[in-house]
């Protein structure tokens, strides 16, 4: 709280026995690239060290100075050595309340995410596809694979938590925490909303900000030219965009906005599979996490109480649901149910082609692009 009145330092910090040698070379070589190639003679007449003082790698203006605290963590070997802790977690629980299950399996999936943050993000979407199901949808020539949760969600999500989270020394002990439920996934990270935005639990509210604060001001602007592996693309814009992007991508998939829970002392943002809500998998089963175990989690729904059945349903609106309600009147076209429901055709498209890959609908013509097409229930089997 007291961090939150004015601009934090801690990424600015030395780490007194780091040095260049710990940082990874590849990183480095692709960061002095990008930045010759994009900022100017600025960098391109000065020599590496030089650079790195400049962008705030090297704590001096010579070689053999301490690397800072977001210097190591943006672009080191293995930060780790040095703050062990400042890492992330990654679990998979097999019950909605992280209870055990009878037989003592407490988790389904356990996994340590370190390195650099570039590193990290790209461990906690390969381990989040590990543990999600993913089923193929043909559109026209081509195919489009989709995930449980989009990937762009869970990787804008986690960057965030890693670039915001509070590096002060007295939260050098925890990590940032990744937890897969039955119907949800959760991010936790150390401290709450910075600046402006604490307090803030409407993402409306906080993505239509124009003003953007940074708890990590150096750590942000070094990720802004640190790629992730892999991908080819930067950790993040560094334009408060991220949340944005998250959103995007969940209501691509018709799913909700993230829920964000400033706890003060941590930041929790949800994001909820609300095929889950309805009792229906999105994969066309009730398998994702339980079934290869002998249990079926998803059957936990009905232990909510009064209080989260109601959200629940608030959640529901506009879901498939009542795509399938508006289609019991007969064939209506995807423009006449995002009509209906008031929201986008884009997000009635992405859940009338989940739903027809669960046998529930199916279009009119055989291909769903053709002029005139509508959608109608599918026949009982």
């Amino acid at each position: 709280m007291v961090s939150g009145r004015g601009q934090p330092t801690d990424d600015a910090a030395p780490v007194e026995a780091a040095r260049l040698e710990h940082l990874n070379e590849a990183l480095v070589s692709d960061l002095l690239r990008r930045l010759r190639q994009r900022r100017g003679e600025i960098f391109t007449e000065a020599a590496d060290h030089e650079v790195l003082h400049m962008l705030g790698v090297l704590s001096e203006a010579r070689p053999d100075s301490p690397v800072t605290l977001a210097g190591l963590l943006a672009l080191g070997r293995y930060p780790q050595q040095f703050v062990p802790q400042l890492a992330a977690s990654f679990v998979v629980l097999p019950t909605a309340d992280g209870s055990p299950l009878a037989d003592g399996t407490r988790f389904i999936d356990n996994q340590p995410l370190d390195g650099p943050i570039p590193a990290i993000v790209a461990q906690a979407v390969s381990a989040m596809q590990r543990n999600m199901r993913r089923r193929s949808v043909v559109e026209g020539a081509g195919r489009a694979d989709i995930w449980d949760y989009p990937t762009e969600a869970i990787r804008e999500i986690v960057a965030n938590a890693l670039m915001h989270r509070d590096y002060h020394p007295t939260a050098h002990g925890t990590q940032v925490r990744i937890s897969l439920y039955p119907g949800r996934f959760e991010v936790a990270s150390p401290g709450g909303l910075h600046g402006v935005h604490a307090g803030r639990s409407d993402v409306a509210q906080l993505i239509g900000s124009p003003i953007n604060s940074t708890r990590n001001a150096l750590l942000a602007r070094l990720l802004e030219d640190v790629v992730i592996p892999g991908t080819g693309r930067p950790v993040c814009e560094n334009r408060g965009s991220g949340l944005r992007a998250a959103v995007q991508a969940l209501d691509r998939m018709g799913m909700g906005p993230p829920e964000l829970d400033d706890r003060v002392r941590e930041l929790v943002v949800t994001v909820r599979d609300q095929y889950f809500r309805l009792g229906v998998s999105a994969l066309g089963g009730s398998d994702r996490i339980g079934g290869a175990f002998g249990h079926d989690p998803w059957a936990r729904t009905s232990e909510m109480d009064a209080g989260q059945q109601a959200r629940s349903r608030e959640l529901c609106k506009g879901t498939p649901e009542q795509l399938m309600r508006l289609l019991e009147a007969g064939p209506r076209s995807s423009a006449d149910l995002a009509a209906a429901l008031g929201t986008s055709k884009q997000t009635v498209l992405n859940w009338l082609r989940r739903l027809r890959a669960d046998g529930m609908v199916q279009p009119t013509h055989a291909e769903p692009r053709t002029r005139g097409n509508k959608w109608m229930l599918a026949p009982r089997q």
